[in-house]
């Protein structure tokens, strides 16, 4: 099935060593004990880091496969219409565009639902919902935007599991982010991405997106038994 091409693209599967600084800015906490780093096909953010895309996308469809692996009162954002500028002092997180958090169910902190959207440089949240996400499972996402239209799309979904109305606009930035450690020293925050694509697709082509990340998803159970083979017959070619 085509899909529809011409626009910004991105796609990175995490599958070398080191970030790729042509595709992403990487933001670590002044603190100095966040990171984000790449290996063995995946990316993993630790208390709080980061990474913006370097080409900017104006509404954005954003899909990937993220898992949390630390402390369960850990997040894990995108955030939208970002100026990639913009921190929180005290936080030391994103202060504007359009953030779409998820939570795992299990956190502790109270009146915080597995999953919202919010606009950070106002402050407000414009939607949410619970969803079940479980620590240490793998979650395929995709996030369309048109510009005035939100819709988050989790774990094979046909239908958006959340949607919220905006046409607010801080910047064409996208970031991804986990949560900042509270106290130096306290519960890790970790989360580990498997792939991220970003397109200005169209909301139309939604379904074709949606496949990709499908296709995806199957790619890295394959690696992964790969692998698993390669470990049982070391000696195979």
């Amino acid at each position: 099935m085509p899909c529809v091409t011409g626009a910004q693209t991105l796609y990175d599967n995490f599958n070398v060593s080191s970030i790729n600084t042509s595709l992403w800015t990487i933001y670590n906490t002044p603190t100095g004990n966040s990171s984000v780093t790449e290996a063995g096909g995946n990316a993993t953010f630790i208390n709080g880091a980061g990474l913006m895309t370097v080409a900017n996308f104006a509404d954005a469809s954003v899909s990937g496969s993220f898992q949390f692996t630390g402390d369960n009162d850990d997040r894990f954002s995108i955030i939208s219409r970002f100026d990639g500028t913009s921190f929180d002092p005290h936080w030391q997180d994103p202060s504007s565009g359009i953030q779409i958090q998820f939570a795992p169910s299990s956190n502790p902190s109270p009146n915080n639902p597995s999953l919202q959207i919010n606009d950070l440089a106002l402050g407000t949240s414009l939607a949410s919902a619970n969803p079940e996400i479980d620590m240490d499972t793998y979650y395929n996402f995709l996030i369309t935007d048109s510009g005035s239209v939100i819709n988050v799309f989790l774990g094979g979904s046909s239908n958006p599991v959340l949607s919220a109305e905006t046409t607010a606009s801080y910047g064409s930035t996208i970031g991804i982010f986990n949560r900042e450690q509270l106290d130096v020293g306290g519960p890790q925050h970790e989360t580990t991405l498997d792939y991220i694509s970003i397109s200005e697709v169209p909301e139309p082509s939604t379904f074709c997106l949606y496949g990709l990340s499908a296709l995806l998803l199957v790619g890295r159970k394959l690696k992964k038994k790969f692998k698993t083979y390669q470990n049982h017959f070391p000696n195979q070619s």
